[in-house]
């Protein structure tokens, strides 16, 4: 298999294109394996199949599903955004990260029971390997490529206004990487280039 990964990854010339990290390289371990030998052609392609395997989209059966899903993904692209947005993208509390999504969802169309909300947090703090507990109190990702994929997705999604912030603050390392993700999930975004 081992073999097999390498020949792919020099059949592709990845390596070329991508940032050369044990998270990257972890990533396109893992997605080989899970996807029957196919090697992602971007960084934002690897991040897009892992945020499918983690947070489940890849194994929906049926459309309520689904909905669970796409709620995770827009927790961690909200709480990612709101990150990148703080002086030093300084976490916050568990406390404070659940006051933060309790509030947002009391003004939404779709309630949902405070119950089951504190469990989905808790879940995605415990069991995805993308968010944790820094020293048993602050919601962290765990790596800042995660907030950064993430703030991508919430702005490219959701928040395109926010686009500004991207080449506004592009000669910030997580702002950039965040840009790079962003122009990654069109591949074709010619003005946002020229702003940059």
């Amino acid at each position: 298999r081992a073999d097999e990964l390498l020949d792919a990854l020099r059949d592709n010339r990845i390596l070329e294109k991508l940032p050369v990290t044990p998270l990257t390289l972890s990533l396109i371990s893992i997605l080989f394996e899970e996807n029957n030998l196919e090697i992602p052609a971007t960084i934002t392609d690897i991040y897009d199949n892992f945020n499918s395997l983690l947070t489940g989209r890849a194994i929906v059966a049926r459309s309520f599903e689904l909905i669970d899903v796409s709620f995770r993904e827009r927790i961690l692209s909200l709480y990612a955004l709101e990150l990148l947005k703080r002086t030093n993208h300084t976490p916050m509390t568990r406390d404070e990260f659940i006051d933060f999504f309790v509030k947002y969802y009391e003004s939404k169309t779709i309630k949902i029971k405070k119950g089951s909300l504190y469990d989905l947090l808790d879940y995605l703090i415990n069991n995805t390997g993308i968010l944790g507990l820094k020293n048993g109190k602050y919601v962290h990702f765990s790596h800042d490529s995660f907030m950064e994929y993430y703030g991508a997705l919430e702005i490219f999604k959701h928040q395109r206004e926010m686009e500004h912030y991207l080449w506004e603050n592009f000669f910030e390392t997580n702002w950039q990487n965040s840009a790079i993700f962003y122009a990654g999930k069109s591949k074709d975004l010619p003005l946002f280039l020229e702003k940059v």
